[in-house]
């Protein structure tokens, strides 16, 4: 039997604060898709108040996951652009014949 003293490492003594990398919102699809099938269905005043609630809930999310208020003010910035992408798109398609 080996009679030397066996060190055990402490992985937990020198470690470095983690980094978030949040998932693009941009790029979350069913999240874009949804934000848009709701605003389309609902009146103006509606709309605006059903975005003001999703955006404060992303933003509380996102704050508590610890992502910088500058990265959020980008993701959500991005995420309005994809979201007004996909409405035009589907308003295009309705108020057309279906050919393009």
């Amino acid at each position: 039997m080996n009679t030397e003293a066996v060190m055990q490492l402490d992985l937990f003594t020198h470690r470095k604060p983690a980094t978030v990398h949040a998932f693009p919102l941009d790029r979350r699809r069913k999240l874009v898709n949804d934000a848009a099938e709701a605003l389309n269905a609902k009146s103006y005043s509606q709309g605006k108040a059903h975005w003001t609630r999703l955006v404060n809930r992303i933003r509380k999310e996102m704050l508590a996951s610890g992502l910088s208020v500058q990265m959020i003010e980008s993701e959500i910035a991005a995420f309005a652009d994809a979201v007004s992408r996909e409405l035009n798109i589907s308003q295009h398609y309705r108020g057309s014949d279906g050919a393009a």
